[in-house]
């Protein structure tokens, strides 16, 4: 049988579009069918997923990992730490005393409210980690905030486990007074043990033997040194006798040269005591081996700095570091809305007496 091109020819002429319709949609077709097929290959190949999890003799899904979230969302978990119940549940916690719903999936790391304390301890005590305030709470009613008791290590809601009466301390100012020490001369002791010093120290003079203290400083040592000169009258090299003194304040060692002023600076630190609603003063100035008693401790100061003061614990036996005051403190005792520049009370804080 002939085929009759003409009339393909005029056919075509006639329906071309939709001849070519058709091309396209087989084009689709078959480029359809390629890219399931790479992409049920690319899935086999990168996850190990069956087409057929019948045929590939997979075992069944487990649903108790499901059900488990399931019966936690529908019966969270009830706690209570001190005065807040706590609705414990997968993805937050909320504070049925403040209808306050606190997400657990945080970023537990940093302060993002800036008071001081970390997220991982406020989430943990069930505290609000974006809530600069509960910083100054104190949830157990022992006189020391949530801060206090952070920086303490102890827990705000147990008042039986608080900080120290030292917590309350800071350091409101360091006063310095400018003096001169001097070794002024030494000799045999009448009693024959050992040797008098003669020390002149702001403005008096004092007779001391190795070992006794001296205001701030401790005489530990004494040394006859001594050098080669030329006399000046004969030429000739002699030996010179240069006694030396040696003290110790504090960490500091200080040679007093024989005869020699030696400039000194003699500090006093100024205590402050944080009590609501403003800071008090302590009436007296203290220096370096001075003590007081303090909330029924007894506090010796071992160090004076511009910026911090070292006290010791006589009972137990316990070194603190108090800092210097900051705004914070100020805000601790007067709330978020604290003016930063409050001056502390300087009628003195009824706490302490010094020995």
């Amino acid at each position: 049988m002939a085929i009759n091109l003409a009339g393909i020819g005029v056919a075509f002429k006639h329906h071309w579009e939709k001849v070519l319709l058709l091309i396209v949609l087989l084009g689709l077709i078959v480029s359809g069918g390629i890219l399931y097929w790479n992409i049920t290959q690319w899935e086999e190949d990168q996850w190990g997923i069956p087409q057929r999890a019948a045929e590939a003799g997979a075992d069944p899904v487990d649903i108790a990992l499901f059900e488990t979230f399931s019966a936690q969302l529908e019966n969270p978990e009830l706690q209570r730490l001190g005065d807040y119940d706590l609705f414990i549940g997968p993805k937050a916690i909320l504070d049925l005393k403040t209808k306050r719903l606190i997400p657990k999936n945080v970023r537990r790391e940093g302060d993002d409210d800036a008071d001081g304390i970390p997220n991982d301890w406020e989430i943990e005590k069930g505290l609000n980690y974006q809530d600069p305030r509960d910083a100054f709470l104190d949830p157990d009613q022992d006189g020391f905030s949530n801060l206090e008791e952070y920086l303490a290590g102890t827990d705000p809601f147990n008042s039986e486990d608080r900080p120290p009466p030292a917590a309350k301390l800071r350091l409101y100012q360091t006063r310095y007074r400018n003096f001169q020490l001097l070794f002024q001369s030494y000799m045999p002791s009448p009693q024959g043990d050992g040797l008098l010093f003669q020390i002149n120290f702001g403005g008096r003079t004092e007779f001391h033997k190795l070992g006794d203290q001296v205001g701030d400083y401790r005489i530990t040592d004494f040394q006859e040194r001594s050098t080669m000169r030329t006399d000046p009258t004969t030429g000739q090299e002699v030996e010179a006798k240069n006694p030396v003194l040696i003290v110790q304040k504090g960490t500091e060692t200080i040679e007093l040269p024989y005869q020699q002023r030696i400039p000194q600076q003699d500090p006093r630190a100024q205590l402050m005591v944080l009590i609501p609603p403003r800071p008090r003063l302590m009436p007296k100035l203290y220096a370096i081996g001075e003590s007081f008693t303090f909330g029924e401790r007894t506090y010796k100061v071992i160090d004076i700095q511009e910026m911090e003061v070292r006290l010791q614990d006589v009972e137990a036996n316990q070194e603190f570091t108090i800092p210097q005051y900051t705004s914070q403190d100020l805000r601790s005792l007067q709330g978020p809305g604290a003016v930063n520049q409050a001056q502390p009370n300087t009628g003195g804080a009824t706490m302490g007496r010094t020995r």
